[in-house]
């Protein structure tokens, strides 16, 4: 019986990441920013819904990314700003990849993009100089990473 009610649990906690990620759409991509409806960029756009829903702190910021980080690009270390962004999850293998679960993507050589999965077809993404949307998995290039909360794996 417990191994029913955590594969329950694990289904609402995947519906509410997906029901939050999608809140956000319509919202302007604004780096720097994280509230709905006036501006968010990618990264902290997976930091607000996995807040909202209770897997990261509502208090946490990645040391890495300052506010106005896209300003000085070369100072900004990606690498230790994932470490920070998934010091609450662990890559898994693409293949499976779930609802709820945080894609990255390659750009110039480098995991630079982040969504929320939403299904096996779609995700929803902040993309500069857009708004943030549902859009096609196969349409943003070379998949990086496949991330999946820790919390997925508590006992």
């Amino acid at each position: 019986m417990n191994e029913i009610s955590n594969v329950a649990k694990e289904g609402l906690l995947r519906s509410q990441i997906v029901e939050e990620a999608l809140s956000w759409v319509g919202t302007k991509f604004r780096y720097g920013c994280e509230e709905k409806g006036k501006g968010i960029d990618c990264a902290r756009f997976i930091m607000a819904v996995y807040k909202k829903v209770g897997i990261v702190p509502e208090r946490f910021q990645p040391t890495h990314l300052p506010r106005d980080w896209f300003r000085f690009p070369d100072k900004f270390d990606k690498h230790e700003f994932r470490k920070d962004l998934f010091k609450y999850g662990i890559a898994i293998p693409v293949e499976n990849r779930e609802p709820g679960d945080v894609i990255s993507f390659y750009y110039n050589n480098m995991e630079c993009h982040l969504g929320i999965i939403i299904d096996d077809e779609f995700m929803v993404h902040a993309m500069p100089y857009q708004k943030v949307k549902k859009a096609k998995i196969k349409s943003y290039g070379q998949i990086c990473s496949i991330y999946r909360a820790r919390v997925f794996y508590a006992e």
